[in-house]
């Protein structure tokens, strides 16, 4: 009788335990959820743009989101184009036109095209050229961004070639381009940790714990991100070879319809530091253009000397650059009186 009286004993204890437990499991799982919801809406609101009017342009068979319209470039002579990706697009600036390029185009009292668009490469640079000699737009002088987007040999970026290849045009054919445009991977998409990646970038808060986990370099690999710095500094990989060949054609449409074309990049703003390494990734890169005979303006020693703050990013969880870094930049461009 008494063991049978211990043993109710016991067990409601445990009972009890249990359900204090399992209240508290609750209770935490629940504030968690609520913390996230919060955290969540703080980082929407701390990244949000406003939306603008953008323009969709065909350039060759290929459709662009750009700031500025294609069909406007007739109505102008002697036109000033400027081609880029994400960062002289300037999304998170341009719906209060203080994006680099309205910035230059005010500062010089000077109508400019923006062709900029996000993931743009070399390779959509070159079709741009060539498209606007096609349609015999009466340009001027052309500024290219060139970025890290520019590097990787892509599927995009095959297609674009595959593209002009086809239209019979003398272009550098990567030979890596064979086996991704037959499979349709390439190194950016071919990875684990990128497919769960695009998974979890619907949440804010997922992108400021990539953001920081890139900033340890711990899994810069598994994103491929190793290899953009290799790319910059080996003179022999297809990725270097790609874009020399690119820009000396982007050289030759600009030399036989007269027309200035002129190099540079939109510098890493999270971390403005003479010693950055994404800057020094730059200044080799620019070292070994200028052996191909190719000039490319180097913005980095300006902003380490000019710049209020040493993060000039737009938010938390993005980090291009802000307006504060689109002016900046401006400045540099108009310091080197090029356009």
């Amino acid at each position: 009788m008494k063991l049978i009286k211990l043993w109710q004993i016991t067990y409601q204890q445990f009972y009890n335990l249990m359900k204090n437990k399992t209240k508290s499991f609750l209770i935490t799982i629940f504030s968690s959820l609520i913390f996230l919801i919060v955290f969540e809406v703080f980082l929407y609101l701390e990244n949000y743009r406003p939306d603008y009017k953008r323009y969709s342009n065909v350039f060759g068979e290929k459709n662009y989101l750009n700031n500025d319209n294609l069909l406007d470039i007739k109505k102008y002579n002697e036109n000033i184009i400027v081609l880029g990706d994400s960062s002289t697009h300037g999304e998170v600036c341009a719906s209060k036109n203080k994006d680099c390029v309205n910035m230059i185009s005010k500062k010089i009292n000077k109508k400019i095209f923006n062709f900029a668009s996000p993931t743009l490469d070399n390779s959509d640079y070159l079709n741009q050229l060539i498209h606007l000699e096609k349609i015999r737009a009466d340009v001027k002088k052309v500024l290219v961004f060139v970025h890290y987007n520019d590097m990787p040999i892509s599927h995009i970026k095959c297609k674009n070639y595959e593209y002009l290849k086809n239209n019979n045009l003398d272009i550098f054919f990567p030979n890596k381009c064979k086996e991704i445009l037959k499979t349709g991977i390439d190194t950016e998409s071919n990875s684990r940790i990128k497919k769960i990646d695009n998974i979890l970038e619907v949440s804010k808060v997922w992108w400021m714990i990539r953001e920081a986990i890139f900033n340890t370099g711990l899994f810069n690999k598994y994103y491929h991100r190793s290899e953009w710095t290799t790319f910059f500094r080996n003179t022999e990989s297809e990725e270097f070879k790609s874009l020399v060949a690119d820009i000396n054609f982007m050289k030759k449409i600009a030399n036989r319809n007269s027309y200035e074309i002129h190099f540079t990049y939109f510098p890493y703003v999270n971390d403005i530091v003479l010693d950055n390494p994404n800057a020094k990734d730059f200044e080799i890169l620019i070292n070994n253009l200028s052996k191909h005979n190719i000039k490319m303006h180097d913005p980095w020693k300006y902003f380490v000397n000019n710049s209020p703050k040493k993060s000039l990013a737009w938010s938390l969880i993005d980090k291009h650059p802000n307006c504060v870094a689109h002016n900046l930049l401006a400045d540099y461009i108009v310091s080197l009186d090029i356009l």
